[in-house]
């Protein structure tokens, strides 16, 4: 029989290090870091909410009862007495002789008994599935004790249940909103795209010729030293002033691109404002777009002395 030779394992720190992949490295640096694993736990929690809001609803978030209007927060407890038993206090309410309207208040000396998944109102689990469970809702099952762990608004609709099914679409807006945005910029940059990166590719072929460089390498400066400390800030002078000048360009195909994927913005308030002869919103926005161009360029201008120290303005 062949001996196969023993698979070979590292031992320490530095051989797990040598052999695993970025990764596994990337793992291991956001394994030690306490605060991002508590942010992750944070997020996996909020997109749990997102995937059914419906369960961790008390209430239904669209059922108003203008009689229920303003009810007060029940403050949720934990403890009853020494025993460990959740409970909210009860709300009572009595109309007012005056303005017809009830008056609500929390009555401490009744106490409302909070279990987890309870019955309520129906809904369909991960847009599937028909249920009734809730995560947390009042033990009494006849549905004349409700829980209000945030109140009601004016036409007494539960606003702790609002703020979830709102957390759900702010969750699934935002990151729409974020690809748009990137989808929108790549629309608008990828035009200059070419153009800075041939830019930056010729200054850079000018400067690293420079006897400078050729100074800096016999000293025995690193290679990486050499490019994005003394070459790169020198090539990107050009390609700054130049970024300046496109951007009046960009704001002009703001315009093109808003109104091709029919998105609001200050293109097409320009547009909509030529179209109806609006001339005061034609006249504030093209002051508001000239000052953010003049502003601009002279952060620009100002980052000239960041950039190449031997720059100076007197």
């Amino acid at each position: 029989m062949t001996e196969h030779p023993p698979a070979v394992t590292p031992q320490t720190a530095e051989d797990r290090i040598s052999v695993a992949s970025n990764w596994q490295l990337v793992w291991w640096r956001f394994r030690k870091h306490r605060l991002a694993l508590l942010s992750a736990l944070v997020l996996l929690a909020l997109y749990a909410v997102v995937l059914c809001p419906d369960f961790f609803s008390t209430q239904d978030p669209e059922a108003t009862d203008a009689r229920l209007a303003f009810i007060p927060v029940q403050r949720l407890h934990f403890f009853d007495g020494t025993r460990l038993s959740p409970w909210v206090p009860a709300v009572v309410g009595k109309r007012n002789p005056t303005t017809l309207r009830m008056e609500w208040r929390v009555d401490e000396s009744r106490k409302i008994p909070v279990r987890f998944f309870v019955t309520g109102y129906s809904y369909r689990l991960l847009g599937v599935v028909p249920t009734r469970i809730h995560l947390v809702g009042a033990a009494a099952a006849d549905g004349r004790d409700r829980l209000y762990l945030l109140g009601t608004d004016r036409l007494g609709r539960d606003v702790f249940s609002r703020v979830i099914v709102g957390a759900r679409d702010i969750l699934i807006v935002a990151p729409l909103a974020t690809l748009l945005g990137t989808v929108l910029g790549t629309a608008l940059g990828l035009i200059y795209l070419a153009l800075l990166s041939r830019m930056v590719r010729s200054s850079m072929l000018d400067v690293l010729y420079q006897p400078f460089i050729v100074a800096s390498r016999s000293k025995g400066l690193g290679e990486r030293a050499i490019v994005y400390k003394h070459a790169l800030r020198n090539a990107l002078i050009p390609t700054i002033t130049i970024i300046g000048i496109s951007f009046a360009i960009l704001i002009g195909g703001a315009v093109v691109v808003e109104t091709i994927f029919n998105i609001p913005g200050v293109g097409r308030l320009i547009i909509s404002a030529v179209l109806r002869r609006d001339y005061p919103v034609i006249q504030g926005v093209v002051l508001c777009v000239a000052g953010v161009y003049m502003l601009v360029n002279l952060l620009i201008d100002l980052s000239y002395l960041l950039i190449d120290p031997r720059v100076r303005y007197r």
